[in-house]
């Protein structure tokens, strides 16, 4: 078995964002080869990526703009598979940078 090394693994994180005990499992299953630890680490994202897929996003907000003179309006819906998502990073305030390429084309 290879020895995993901190540096092996901050290589890792730097080339796959991955967190460090994620990075450490799969150098271990790789016995230290970069190359077979990034295809490990994508593999378990793309199991990640699946078992979410499926889950309903039930929390969230909406939020409305009408453009000035009445004709044209947006409504937006922001949504989160987590009940504790912190709304108010949320905000309608975050949200015109959204709704303006939206309008633009219609306009």
């Amino acid at each position: 078995m290879a020895e995993i090394t901190a540096s092996a693994v901050a290589k890792l994180r730097e080339m796959t964002n991955a967190g460090m005990m994620d990075c450490k499992k799969a150098l271990t299953e790789a016995n230290g080869d970069l190359s077979g630890a990034v295809d490990i680490l994508r593999k378990k994202g793309q199991a990640t990526a699946t078992t979410k897929g499926g889950r309903e996003a039930k929390e969230g907000l909406i939020a409305q703009y009408i453009a000035p003179g009445g004709r044209l309006g947006v409504l937006i819906e922001v949504n989160s598979q987590t009940d504790f998502a912190p709304l108010p990073t949320i905000s309608p305030n975050a949200l015109p940078p959204i709704r303006k390429p939206i309008l633009k084309p219609i306009a």
